[in-house]
Order: structure tokens, then C-alpha cells, then sequence
């Protein structure tokens, strides 16, 4: 049975405080599936505490930030738990991170301590270099100059009692890995992260039988508030996996035994292109958690073919809330869903258009988010802050209308919006029509400055495996379906387009 969802006292609950009622009373059971490793609750709530000992001998307090530059192993989960209960805060970087993107990140963040794998090669030392005097180092699986060994350290360290932390103490800093340049490090709760996971619960009606598979980054929101705190939440078991990889990906699902799944990006596409094969429908799956929306057609061919449900929601670093497709009723496919709130809290969704009044139906609007699974800000950006936190509503920069059934269909980013010819052009919508060619295996559109002003309309196109299209007969294909100042002018084939950490297209490295 799940935990029950919470009241708004509940809400003020802390990342160790839930750790401590999901996993204290049942110390036997696997909690924590990596490969052939299995962690008991019992053995991942001792290895938090002395985690906690460790930082804590170490000098890290309360509010302190601590950078951990891991792959996704046991020892990322660990570390993070054992700094949340001591409330510091916790710094996830992603180990595909270039020597540059670490700089600029380490600078911003000016962590106290910082956990670096020693299997990234030339990144760790890097990581290890860039780091200033008086930082800590440790380093994981290996040696690294000028560091302690983390496995020795852990072993000697005591296990040490939960301090005590308010639901409003920040927990974690993310770097998102946006699509469209450099990232911002959004500062989340301890409050966020428990009503993420209780709410995760309840939306998706989980239940203690159930095995939460995540293949994403635990650098990224989805794999914390979801996947992991979603675990703790329904008093189940969480399944990690290293990396995405299409080839292994229903062996994994099925070897590990999970019920539930979360992908995000293309990774459903990806998916659906390859070949069939038996082992995608021999797993114990029922649920597939995503986002963004597919159409109709390919979101039932999706169930039809790898027999799971596939549920969309949409939410965001910032704000994990949003909206979500209903288990029951009317499922609104193609859709974002309906506004997610937990009984009790007080949640909020208007669509905003340019002039501040809120959106006509079906018309768009930018999506204002009022909920308590907010994030407190910006770190060290209180401009860019100040923009998007207004009057206890998120801003998010993104377009949506609503159909007459109370369902929310994403539009598109306002920053990808294509101001062409004196008219906007959604990149989505035209992404959405040269995607139905049954030549095209991923598009991505952006705009790019024009000489004669304003934004031309670009196409970037992978091809699906032994079929063919010109330019010419895309353009045409575009034609019978979009007025023509949205047709792109321009088209560039290209054998694969760059992606985030979290498999969504690059926009701001295509050119």
C-alpha cells in the first residue's frame, strides 16, 4: 500500500524525514536495484547515516553546498541522502559535462566539498583541478590527486541521527540542461522533493509492489522528485540504471523487474523506430511515465506494441507539479493532461496572454504554475528570479491552450517561437507536420536571423534508415498542411542532431 497522501501539515516534511518513514519499518526488503547489486532498507538507511558522518567529520553544515560528480551508481543516491539529513545542499552534476561546462558550473556553485568518480578519466582530474583552495576533494573507485578515498572514509565514518531540517531549507541546486543555452541552477526544497514523490504516488497510483525504473540522469529533476522520492513514496523499490540504451533497454526493464518506468524526450521515438523483438514485451511494466505528448495514433501504438500504459505529464526544474493525463476517465491523448495538485494543498494553472489576462479557451497563453512544489529561486540570479517568481506564481515560458474538456496542449517554448514575415510561428507545429512524413525520423526547427529581417524558418532532418526525401518534397509535403510564411525556407539533412543530457534536441547547437 502507498503512503497516504499527505495533509498540509505533511507538506512540511523534509527529503530525511521521509527516508526515515518510508524505509525504517521495513529494513529486509530491497529498496535499491543497480545490476546485480541489491541494497537493502535497512543496509541504504545505514550507508545515508554514515554518509552523513562522513560530511559532517568533513565540516559540512547545514546549508553548505557540496558537489557530487558521479554517474548514476548506489554512491550518487547515498551521498545526496546523507547531505540532506544533515540539511546541506546538494550540487548533481551531470558526468557528460565537458571540461568547460564544469568550470563555469563550479565557479557558480563555489561548493565546499565535491565527490568525484575517478572512472571519468581526464574529466575527474579536470573536475579535481578546477576545484579552488580549502574544497574538499573525494573521490570515488579510484585515486585522485590531492583526495580522500570515499569507500575508506565511509567505512570509518559513524552513522549519525537525522538533523533537524525545515521543508523550506533548500536541498538541491540544478544546472537544467535547457535546450536553448546556458543552464540555470534552480534551487529546490526539501519541500518540493517529498510532495514530488507523494504526489508521484498518487497521480500514477502506485503501490509497495511496485519497482520505479529510471534510465535518466540523477543530475536531473525527473530521476530525483520522481523516480527516487516516488520510490520512497509508495514504500516501493527503485530499479537505476546507468544510461539509456535503446538496444538493452526492455532486457534491463525486465531483468531488474520493474512495474514502472519515466522516460522524457525522444527516448520514446527512439524506442518505437527499432525493430521488433520478444524481449519488449516480456516484462512485468504496466506504466510508462513521459513527456512531451505524442499524437494520438503513435501513443496508442505505443501501448498496443510494448503492452504498458503510457501516461503524459509536464512539468518542469523549476516546478515538478504541473499536469498530468488521468489514470481514469477520459485520457486526453495528445495532451499534457489536467492541472496536478494533492488533496489539500492549494495549486493553481492560468494561461497568460501577452496583455496579462488570462487565455480564451483554445487560445494560448504562457502557463503560470501556483503550487507549493515550487522552486525558491535562481541561485545567485535574483533578476532573472525577480521575472519569473511573481506574486506566488511561476512563470515558465511556456505556451499552452486548453480544449473544452479541460485538457492542456503544449504550444511551444516562447523562445522558440519564429517571428517571420510579422507572424509567429510555433517550431513545434511545424516539427509536428514534417514528422508525419513518413521519410523523416526526427526533425528539430529553429530560426535564424534573415537578412531581410526578422527570423527565416530552418528544418533540421534525420532520415529514417533506407528511405529517401529532397528538400523539394518535404517543402511540398509542408505545403498541403501549414500556411506558407510557416513552410521553411531552409533544409538540412544531418545523420544524427545534438542532444541534452536528458535526450531532448539542442536547439541552441544547430546552425
Amino acid at each position: 500500500m502507498a503512503l497516504p497522501a499527505p495533509s498540509p501539515g505533511a507538506a512540511a516534511e523534509s527529503i530525511g524525514a521521509l527516508l526515515e518513514t518510508a524505509l525504517g519499518d521495513r529494513s529486509d526488503r530491497t529498496f535499491l536495484v543497480y545490476g546485480s547489486e541489491r541494497y537493502g532498507a535497512g543496509q541504504f538507511q545505514e550507508a545515508a547515516a554514515r554518509a552523513s558522518g562522513l560530511f559532517q567529520r568533513l565540516g559540512i553544515e547545514a546549508g553548505d553546498r557540496v558537489a557530487l560528480l558521479l554517474p548514476n551508481r548506489p554512491e550518487l543516491l547515498i551521498a545526496w541522502m546523507g547531505l540532506a539529513r544533515l540539511g546541506a545542499v546538494t550540487v548533481a552534476l551531470h558526468s557528460a559535462y565537458t571540461a568547460a561546462e564544469l568550470g563555469l558550473v563550479l565557479r557558480h556553485a563555489d561548493p565546499k566539498a565535491c565527490l568525484i568518480d575517478a572512472g571519468l578519466g581526464a574529466i575527474a582530474e579536470s573536475a579535481g583541478a578546477l576545484l579552488g583552495g580549502g574544497v574538499v576533494r573525494l573521490a570515488l573507485g579510484g585515486k585522485l590527486a590531492g583526495a580522500l578515498e570515499w569507500e575508506r572514509e565511509l567505512q570509518r565514518a559513524p552513522a549519525v541521527a537525522r538533523a533537524p531540517v525545515g521543508p523550506d531549507q533548500p536541498a538541491n541546486i540544478l544546472y537544467t540542461s535547457g535546450t536553448t543555452g546556458a543552464p540555470k541552477a534552480v534551487v529546490q526544497s526539501h519541500r518540493t522533493y517529498a510532495l514530488s514523490g507523494r504526489g508521484f504516488a498518487h497521480w500514477l497510483e502506485l503501490e509497495a509492489s511496485d519497482r520505479l525504473y529510471t534510465c535518466l540522469p540523477v543530475s536531473h529533476i525527473n530521476a530525483q522528485a520522481y523516480s527516487f522520492m516516488g520510490a520512497l513514496a509508495c514504500g516501493g523499490s527503485l530499479a537505476l540504471a546507468p544510461r539509456f540504451s535503446a538496444s538493452r533497454y526492455w532486457e534491463q526493464i525486465a531483468a531488474c523487474r520493474a512495474t514502472v518506468a519515466n522516460a522524457i524526450g525522444a527516448m520514446l521515438s527512439i524506442l518505437s523506430q527499432r525493430r521488433s523483438r520478444a524481449a519488449e514485451t516480456q516484462h512485468r511494466l504496466r506504466l510508462v511515465y513521459s513527456a512531451p505528448a505524442p499524437p494520438a495514433e503513435p501513443h496508442l501504438e505505443f501501448e498496443r506494441r510494448f503492452r504498458a500504459r503510457l501516461v503524459i505529464g509536464y512539468g518542469l526544474s523549476e516546478s515538478t507539479f504541473g499536469t498530468i493525463q488521468p489514470l481514469r476517465g477520459a485520457r486526453g491523448l495528445g495532451s499534457m493532461g489536467r492541472p496536478r495538485c494533492l488533496p489539500g494543498l492549494d495549486c493553481g494553472l492560468r494561461l497568460v496572454d501577452p496583455g496579462g489576462a488570462d487565455s480564451h479557451e483554445g487560445s494560448a497563453g504562457e502557463i503560470w504554475l501556483r503550487n507549493p512544489a515550487t522552486m525558491l529561486g535562481y541561485f545567485r540570479d535574483p533578476e532573472a528570479s525577480a521575472a519569473v517568481l511573481r506574486d506566488g506564481w511561476l512563470r515558465t515560458g511556456d505556451l499552452a491552450r486548453r480544449d473544452a474538456e479541460g485538457f492542456y496542449h503544449f504550444v511551444d517554448r516562447r523562445k522558440h517561437m519564429i517571428r517571420r514575415r510579422g507572424e509567429n510561428v510555433s517550431a513545434l507545429e511545424v516539427e509536428g507536420v514534417i514528422a508525419r512524413h513518413p521519410a523523416v525520423a526526427e526533425v528539430a526547427v529553429v530560426g535564424i536571423d534573415s537578412p531581410l529581417g526578422e527570423q527565416d524558418v530552418a528544418a533540421f532532418v534525420v532520415l529514417r534508415r533506407g528511405r529517401s526525401a529532397t528538400a523539394a518534397e518535404l517543402e511540398a509535403h509542408c505545403r498541403a498542411a501549414l500556411a506558407g510564411f510557416k513552410v521553411p525556407s531552409r533544409w538540412n539533412f544531418r545523420a544524427r542532431l545534438p542532444r541534452t543530457s536528458t535526450q531532448r534536441i539542442a536547439k541552441h547547437r544547430l546552425t
